[in-house]
């Protein structure tokens, strides 16, 4: 059975999913705007298809964990610079980090186009807000690139909060609403049968 298919017929519903596929998932960086500001569920999926629901599930654990390494990071780069040491290595490995979280916001944003359920726009207006705060993040590591002033260094905590804020809202509203079958928080395959595992391409 087709989730939300509204009356129509299997087949007229695929058709629907493979237009919509073509016309919102990003092929090329020009395309990023669309999937960040249209809307989310736009793609009816079948209720058996476990791949969505899936990496749905993966990319919130995903946004969650790499924010934590962004702090992470961002600690190793204070604590360099407060101890008077070097902090090219420390600001390349922060960015390098910060960057990743960009990415696992947009695969976020490409997986909210499917209609895992009726919750997923808030969801996305949640990590729109967060990727907001990721990019305000990158945008001071770049100040700090430039000269690196203590208020600079305090702006990055502020802003690393905020990040933490709606890196935890938007995990713990999912795991709160989310109906189907879930990995374990903020992990990435445990749980998983061996089977599970190929399926998903994880071995």
């Amino acid at each position: 059975m087709l989730r939300c298919c509204f009356g129509k017929s299997e087949e007229e519903t695929m058709r629907e999913m493979d237009e919509i596929r073509a016309s919102i998932l990003p092929r090329s960086p020009s395309q990023y705007y669309s999937i960040y500001s249209t809307p989310a569920g736009r793609i009816p999926i079948l209720e058996t298809d476990e791949y969505p629901f899936f990496t749905y599930n993966k990319s919130i654990n995903f946004i969650s964990a790499t924010t934590t390494a962004v702090k992470a990071d961002y600690a190793m780069l204070v604590k360099a610079h407060n101890g008077g040491q070097p902090i090219v290595n420390e600001l390349m490995r922060c960015n390098m980090s910060n960057d990743a979280l960009l990415k696992v916001y947009r695969d976020f944003f490409c997986n909210s186009a499917y209609r895992v359920d009726d919750q997923v726009q808030h969801r996305k207006d949640v990590a729109v807000i967060g990727e907001s705060h990721v990019r305000a993040f990158k945008r001071n590591l770049d100040k700090i690139s430039e000269e690196p002033l203590k208020h600079r260094f305090e702006n990055g905590f502020a802003i690393l909060v905020k990040m933490q804020t709606s890196a935890d809202e938007l995990i713990a509203h999912f795991y709160a609403s989310f109906a189907k079958p879930r990995l374990p928080q903020r992990g990435t395959d445990e749980g998983l049968t061996e089977e599970e595992k190929e399926k998903f391409g994880l071995n």
